[in-house]
C-alpha cells in the first residue's frame, strides 16, 4: 500500500478534512513536545497581560536536546510580573497563552548563537528551556533582573 493512496486527491472534498485532520495533529504534537501543553496547566494566562508586548517573535521550546522552532509566531509580554507568551492563532491548538511570573523562573540568561543574541529562561519545576531571539532580549533581561525566584 502507498502513502499516496491514503492522501486524498487535492480536488476531493475530503481533501479539506485531511488537511484539518493533519494540521490539529501537528501542531498538537509539537505543543506537546515543545512543553507548551505542559506549562499551560501551571501558567496558563488569565486575561490580558500588561506590559510591553513584542509581536513576531522567534525561539525554541523544549528539551535541549529536540527544541521545537518558533519563527516569528511568538507574541512576547514582557512586565514587572512577568512573562507572557503566546502562538499565533492558527498554530495555537493545544498551546494557549501562559504567563510565567518572574518568582516561577529559575533563570534568565543572555547568549549569543551566530551572532545572534538570545536568552535563555527556565522555568522552575519544568523541563521547557525558553530561548527567545531580538530586541525582546533586553527588555527580558531588564525586568527579570532582581525579581527571579527559587520557587519554593
Amino acid at each position: 500500500m502507498h502513502i499516496q493512496t491514503l492522501i486524498p486527491d487535492p480536488g476531493s472534498p475530503w481533501f479539506f478534512i485531511f488537511f484539518l485532520a493533519m494540521w490539529f495533529a501537528i501542531t498538537g504534537l509539537l505543543s506537546t513536545l515543545s512543553g507548551w501543553r505542559s506549562m499551560a496547566t501551571h501558567w496558563r494566562a488569565r486575561g490580558q497581560n500588561s506590559g510591553n508586548t513584542y509581536r513576531f517573535v522567534s525561539g525554541t521550546m523544549g528539551a535541549k536536546s529536540f527544541p521545537v522552532g518558533y519563527g516569528s509566531c511568538l507574541t512576547i509580554t514582557v512586565s514587572e510580573q512577568g512573562l507572557g507568551l503566546a502562538v499565533l492563532l492558527p498554530f495555537r491548538f493545544m498551546s494557549p497563552p501562559i504567563f510565567i511570573p518572574w518568582s516561577q523562573i529559575t533563570s534568565v540568561t543572555e547568549g549569543k548563537t551566530l551572532f545572534i543574541r538570545h536568552v535563555l529562561i527556565q522555568p522552575h519545576n519544568h523541563w521547557t528551556r525558553i530561548k527567545l531571539h531580538g530586541k525582546v532580549v533586553e527588555q527580558i533581561l531588564s525586568s527579570s533582573s532582581g525579581h527571579l525566584g527559587n520557587a519554593a
